[in-house]
């Protein structure tokens, strides 16, 4: 008959005698690999404790434990594993739930036996507690206890957590913070000084991030630029772009001014910096960074000065002729002439309220 074996863990003593928390993991897991029958197929939970980094701790180490001892093999407590489990269910696989469920759990994964545990703290006394127990029948055949004493290990796993850090300010308003962090003027008006965000896709490594975070910088500040000209400048109502989708023309203008100022955006100083980090589904590490830079305001007016509206024009409607959003027979000297005029007038809008705000009028 197949067994189920559950591994309990239970409050141990911290102030009064008692042993190491890895020496009572240690002991409890000599106990149960005594008492488990050989080759069998066992599953240990998640153990319930106080804190999460705790019961990650002490699932881990006795995992460790028993596996090397090449006695039994454990159940994998993945995905694949639990799929088809029910979710309730799968929110008690902790030490907490009791002996029929583990036994029911087991049972539903394959396994002979279960090892169920959980760690508790009363006032100063700390217990851990392991129970065996059979799949079949629910019935414990064995339990293990002891006291633990608090040490720097256990003192740190049972600390509060950090909380996430919030992402800051600047990310979703990187002109309004920098003015009010980084400049000492209250003054209305335009900043004298460009602010934009850079950020990495997530990289493998937190330096290829910050290096892709820098290097996406710029051609954010392009787009931000060109994003300004695309919301001014309407031309789908002339003949040669009528019959084409606003949005896909609005693209086509941003794509252009874009690609015509990207190679001009000026070194920039950075500000503050910005990580996030974590795992994938397979375990992987990824790391994102952000990153808040400036530019003095007078190179960015240099860039808009520079811009060459004859050039863009002629960019936008060949490429418009290109994917088919033009006939190109429609575009005669006259709607060539216009969409020209048009962006002469979006670019010295823009010059004009950057001079007003670097003047101070």
């Amino acid at each position: 008959m197949k067994k189920l074996l559950v591994l309990l863990l239970l409050p141990v003593c911290g102030v009064c005698s008692g042993q190491n928390l890895d020496a009572a993991v240690t002991a409890a897991a000599g106990y149960l690999s005594d008492r488990l029958p050989a080759a069998s197929r066992v599953l240990l939970l998640k153990a319930g404790a106080p804190a999460e980094a705790l019961s990650r701790y002490i699932t881990q180490e006795l995992s460790v434990r028993l596996v090397n001892g090449q006695k039994f093999t454990l159940t994998a407590r993945n995905p694949e594993i639990l799929r088809g489990i029910n979710e309730e269910t799968r929110y008690q696989m902790t030490g907490e739930v009791s002996d029929e469920t583990a036994a029911s759990i087991g049972k539903q994964l394959g396994a002979q036996a279960v090892i169920r545990g959980n760690f508790d703290q009363l006032g100063g006394v700390y217990r851990l507690s392991v129970t065996l127990a059979d799949v079949e029948t629910a019935k414990v055949l064995g339990q293990w206890t002891g006291n633990v004493r608090q040490d720097q290990v256990l003192a740190s796993l049972l600390a509060p957590e950090e909380r996430p850090q919030e992402k800051p300010a600047w990310l979703y308003a990187p002109l309004e913070y920098g003015r009010r962090k980084y400049e000492k003027t209250g003054a209305d008006g335009v900043s004298s000084w460009y602010y934009d965000v850079g950020i990495s896709n997530r990289t493998s490594s937190e330096q290829a991030a910050v290096t892709r975070a820098r290097q996406n910088v710029q051609a954010n500040t392009a787009a931000n630029i060109a994003s300004e000209f695309k919301a001014r400048l309407d031309i789908t109502e002339r003949s040669f772009f009528k019959d084409s989708d606003y949005e896909d023309v609005q693209r086509l203008i941003e794509t252009a001014v874009t690609n015509s100022i990207k190679t001009r955006i000026p070194r920039y100083e950075a500000l503050e910096f910005y990580y996030e980090s974590g795992a994938d589904e397979r375990g992987r590490p990824w790391h994102t960074a952000y990153i808040l830079a400036r530019f003095p305001r007078t190179e960015i007016l240099g860039i808009i000065e520079r811009l060459e509206p004859e050039q863009v024009a002629q960019t936008v409607i060949d490429e418009g002729v290109k994917r088919n959003m033009i006939n190109s027979a429609a575009v005669t000297r006259e709607e060539r002439m216009y969409m020209v005029e048009q962006m002469v007038m979006v670019k010295e809008y823009a010059l004009e309220g950057i001079r007003e705000g670097l003047t101070g009028n």
